[in-house]
C-alpha cells in the first residue's frame, strides 16, 4: 500500500529522467497499462521481482480478503525487511533531500527496520466516594488518562536508547478520589522482540 501510495511520484521523476513517456514505454518495451507496476518493480522494489510479488500478493490477499492469514503471514515474514526498506529509500529519494543528509540516512546502517515493541499498562487503584457519583457529569464511567512522554533518548551506532515518563490522571467524578494507584508496564526487556509478558517495572502512580 506504501508502494501504491509512492507510484506517482516515482513515475512522474522516472519519467522526467527517460524525457517523456512515450520514450520510457519504449525503452522499457511495455504500453501504458503496465506503466505503474513496473514503476513499482524495477524502481520502488528496485528489482527485486519476488519481494515485489510476494509482497503484491500478501496485500492483494489481505485487502480483497481471497487468503488465509498464514500465507499472508509467511509472505509478510520473508520480505518486511527488505520491503521496509524500499520504503523508506523511495520516500528519502523523492523527497529532494541533499547531500551529506541522504546518503547518510541511506547507508546501510539504517537498512534493517527497528522492531515493534508492544508494551501493556496497567493502572489499578481504588475509588473512594459516592458510589453513584464516580464519573465526571458528561462521562458514563471513571477513567484513567496515561500520557507517555519521552524523557531522554540517546543514539549509539545500531541502537536506540529510550527512557520514557508515564503521567497518569484518574479521570473521576466530583468528590470522589483515586487511592492506591499503581501503575504497572510490562513488554520486552530489551530492544530485541521477545515474547510478550516479561515485566519491565513498577511506577507507583501520584495519589489522586
Amino acid at each position: 500500500m506504501a508502494m501504491e501510495t509512492l507510484t506517482p511520484i516515482a513515475k512522474s521523476a522516472t519519467i522526467e529522467d527517460a524525457g517523456t513517456q512515450p520514450e520510457l514505454l519504449a525503452r522499457w518495451n511495455i504500453d501504458v497499462t503496465s506503466l505503474d507496476p513496473e514503476i513499482r518493480r524495477r524502481v520502488l522494489f528496485q528489482g527485486n521481482d519476488q519481494a515485489y510479488r510476494e509482497a503484491k500478493k500478501a496485500s492483494d490477499g489481505f485487502e480483497h480478503g481471497y487468503l488465509d492469514f498464514e500465507t499472508i503471514k509467511q509472505y509478510s515474514a520473508t520480505h518486511h525487511t527488505a520491503v521496509a526498506h524500499y520504503v523508506r529509500n523511495a520516500i528519502i529519494q523523492f523527497s529532494g533531500l541533499a547531500d551529506p543528509l541522504a546518503s547518510r540516512l541511506l547507508s546501510p546502517r539504517f537498512s534493517r527496520p527497528l522492531p515493534s515493541i508492544p508494551m501493556a499498562k496497567y493502572v489499578r487503584g481504588v475509588l473512594h466516594g459516592d458510589v453513584s457519583k464516580l464519573a465526571q457529569e458528561d462521562m458514563a464511567y471513571p477513567y484513567v488518562r496515561v500520557e507517555t512522554i519521552v524523557k531522554s533518548a540517546s543514539y549509539s551506532d545500531a541502537t536506540v536508547d529510550v527512557t520514557p515518563e508515564f503521567r497518569v490522571t484518574p479521570v473521576v467524578g466530583e468528590g470522589i478520589t483515586a487511592r492506591d494507584l499503581n501503575f504497572e508496564v510490562w513488554g520486552p526487556d530489551t530492544a530485541t522482540y521477545e515474547p510478550p509478558g516479561q515485566g519491565i517495572g513498577e511506577v507507583e502512580a501520584p495519589k489522586a
